[in-house]
């Protein structure tokens, strides 16, 4: 059990999002095209015009489309990203979720890295979305951790906040959560909240204890 001692923050805007993507968008780009997709470059000849529709393959929420453009501009700031749906919006299967048009290369040698930040992203809303549902009748409150992938930590709290969850502790240094190995360590929860407050008196802090 947690107690709760502040306030949810506001989900992040887009421009922050995809600040906080952009090391990641650079990395995968440079992970997956490298010095160039052979397949598109020797089988599509130079100015050949296309059309990508992303569809939805199954029922979801639809998280991190202003990353998925941010990729597709990165690749090749000629393409152009049409969003079919808004973020945090449920979708069937078979549901234009977004079009992108130009350049054929351009558009094939950077639709696995979008689709991979947009399926992670709406994934993460999705199961969000239904763990929110399954306690809607409760006073329970979905809340995230600290248990992301390093760089990612931005984007999946965004994504759990797009799916109607709540977001915990960013880090390590903006709010203290003594846990059973710090109360160990000092001794007894009293002494561990008073050194914790002691210290950081501008910090909240959780209590987390065995049930």
């Amino acid at each position: 059990m947690t107690v709760r001692q502040h306030p949810d923050e506001s989900l992040i805007s887009t421009e922050e999002l995809v600040a906080a993507a952009k090391p990641l968008i650079e990395l995968a780009v440079a992970e997956d095209i490298g010095p160039g997709d052979a397949t598109s470059l020797s089988t599509l000849a130079p100015g050949t015009a296309l059309v990508g529709r992303l569809v939805a393959k199954a029922p979801g929420v639809i998280a991190g489309l202003p990353v998925a453009e941010a990729v597709f501009c990165y690749v090749d700031p000629e393409l152009t990203f049409t969003a079919h749906v808004r973020e945090g919006q449920a979708v069937v299967a078979g549901e234009l979720i977004a079009e992108v048009r130009g350049e054929g290369r351009s558009l094939l040698a950077a639709e696995r890295t979008a689709l991979n930040f947009l399926q992670r992203l709406s994934g993460i809303a999705t199961q969000t979305r239904r763990a929110v549902g399954a306690v809607g009748t409760t006073q329970a409150t979905i809340l995230d951790t600290r248990k992301t992938l390093p760089g990612y930590r931005v984007l999946d709290k965004y994504a759990v906040r797009t799916g109607g969850g709540t977001n915990h502790r960013a880090s390590l240094y903006d709010m203290m959560l003594v846990k059973d190995n710090h109360i160990d360590a000092a001794g007894s929860i009293t002494s561990a909240v008073q050194r914790a407050r002691d210290a950081y008196p501008e910090l909240p802090i959780e209590v987390e204890v065995r049930t």
